[in-house]
C-alpha cells in the first residue's frame, strides 16, 4: 500500500502536473539503451539469416550483461533448439530472469510453462501468477489467456474485463472475435437491467461532479473504504495500489498545483451481472489552457456494487495515458 511519501513521489513524477522529473543518469541510460537496442538487432539480423550460433552467442552476451531482451531471445532458441539443443528447463531459466527483470512477454512464457509443464512440473497457481503479471504489464496475448479462464471459471465480470481489454484497446484477435460472439449470444451476456444502469450512472456522475467541483473528498461517498484501486502513470508499466483516501489526496494534491482544470467522461460501457456491474470509460483531462496545456487519458475500469439505492465502487483501475497511446 502507499504511504503519504509515497504519493509524494508520484506528485513529482506526475505528467498532469506539467512536471517532468528526470533522473541524473537519464544520459547514461539512454546512451547504453541506444547501444544495447543496436546489440538486439545486430543479433536479429543474424538471426533472420539463418546464421542460429552467431545469433546465440550475441543474444547470450547481451543476457549475461543483464539484458532483457537478449533474456528472451535465449531463452526463445533453447525453447525452439536453435543453435543449441533444446532444452526447455534452460529456456525457462532465462524466462524466469528475463521475467524477475520485467520483461511482459517472458512472464507470459513462464505462465505457459506452468500450464503445460514445460521444464518444469505443471502448477495452475503459478501459471495465473505469471499470466496476471504479464496482463498487468498490457500483454494482450496474457490479457487474453488469464481473461478467458476467468470466464470459463464463472467469474465472468472479472474475465471480460481483461477479454475487453485485450480486444479493445490492443486488437488481440482471439479476444475480438470471442467478444464478437458473444455480442451475438444473449444467454452468456452478462446484462445491466435499468435499475442497474441508473444507480452506476448515477454513481459516475456524482464522482464527475466531486472532480469538477475539486471536491475529492467528496467522491470518497461512491468509494468502498476499502476499495481495490491501482493507478498507473503515463509512461509508466508499473502499477502503484492507493487506498480511497489515498485517492482522494491524490487528486487534491493535482488540484492545488493546477488552478485551470478541464475534465470530461466519455459515455461508459457497462456490463453486468447479479449484483455487479463493470462500467469502462474514458476520461479526458487538460490542465491549463486547452491550447498550451497537459492533455491525458485515463482508461478507468470499475466494478461496482449495485444495492437497492446506490452503487459502489469495489475495485478501481486507473489507466492514465498520453491521447492516442
Amino acid at each position: 500500500m502507499l504511504t503519504f511519501p509515497g504519493i509524494a513521489r508520484i506528485l513529482v513524477t506526475l505528467p498532469l502536473l506539467g512536471v517532468l522529473s528526470w533522473p541524473l543518469s537519464a544520459a547514461y541510460d539512454d546512451n547504453r539503451n541506444a547501444r544495447e537496442m543496436i546489440e538486439v538487432l545486430d543479433a536479429y539480423t543474424v538471426y533472420k539469416m539463418g546464421q542460429f550460433d552467431l545469433a546465440f552467442e550475441r543474444y547470450l552476451v547481451l543476457a549475461q550483461n543483464g539484458s532483457r531482451q537478449g533474456m528472451l531471445n535465449v531463452g526463445n532458441m533453447y525453447a525452439q533448439g536453435l543453435g543449441v539443443p533444446q532444452s526447455h528447463e534452460k529456456a525457462l531459466h532465462w524466462y524466469r530472469k528475463s521475467a524477475e527483470a520485467g520483461d511482459a512477454i517472458s512472464m507470459e512464457e513462464l505462465g505457459k510453462a506452468y500450464a503445460e509443464g514445460r521444464g518444469v512440473a505443471a502448477d495452475p497457481e503459478l501459471s495465473t501468477y505469471w499470466y496476471l503479471k504479464s496482463a498487468e504489464k498490457n500483454n494482450a496475448e496474457a490479457q487474453w489467456v488469464i481473461g478467458k479462464q476467468l470466464y470459463d471459471q464463472g467469474d465472468k465480470l472479472a474475465g471480460l474485463n481483461w477479454i475487453r481489454t485485450a480486444a479493445r484497446e490492443n486488437g488481440q484477435p482471439g479476444a475480438q472475435q470471442f467478444l464478437a460472439q458473444l455480442d451475438g449470444d444473449d444467454a452468456s451476456q452478462p446484462d445491466v437491467d435499468a435499475s442497474q444502469r441508473k444507480a452506476v450512472l448515477a454513481t459516475l456522475t456524482g464522482i464527475d461532479g466531486a472532480i469538477r467541483a475539486r471536491d475529492p473528498g467528496r467522491m470518497l461517498q461512491y468509494l468502498a473504504p476499502d476499495a481495490e484501486i491501482r493507478v498507473r502513470l503515463p509512461g509508466s508499466p508499473a502499477w502503484q495500489e492507493l487506498s480511497a483516501a489515498e485517492l482522494a489526496d491524490l487528486w487534491q494534491a493535482t488540484f492545488d498545483r493546477n488552478p485551470v482544470y478541464h475534465y470530461q467522461r466519455v459515455q461508459p460501457d457497462l456490463v453486468g451481472g447479479e449484483n455487479k456491474v463493470m462500467a469502462f470509460s474514458r476520461i479526458r483531462e487538460w490542465f491549463g489552457p486547452k491550447e498550451d496545456g497537459v492533455d491525458l487519458e485515463i482508461h478507468e475500469n470499475a466494478e461496482l456494487v449495485v444495492g437497492a439505492n446506490d452503487a459502489i465502487i469495489h475495485r478501481l483501475r486507473l489507466d492514465m495515458r498520453k491521447p492516442n497511446q
